[in-house]
């Protein structure tokens, strides 16, 4: 009710901007939009300095090593 009360307050006395919601989503949506291009930057950076040298992804990394003693990959033979 305190907010009705103070929006009514505003409204009366000029200070309601009815569309400062729009401007506050326009600004919202430019951030957003300008993360989204840097995560896509870092991501081509990181896919170009790795090119020539990518391993093949592991599940586990000691599972390998547990192969080359000749164990099993996993404690019981379960994964983690």
């Amino acid at each position: 009710m305190r907010y009705l009360h103070q929006l009514c307050l505003q409204a009366t006395r000029g200070g309601f901007v009815p569309n400062l919601g729009l401007k506050v989503r326009a600004e919202r949506e430019r951030r957003h939009a300008e993360t989204a291009q840097r995560h896509r930057e870092a991501r081509e950076r990181e896919g170009a300095g790795r090119e020539g040298n990518e391993r093949p992804h592991r599940e586990h990394p000691l599972a390998d090593i547990r192969k080359a003693l000749g164990m099993r990959p996993y404690p019981g033979g379960k994964k983690p």
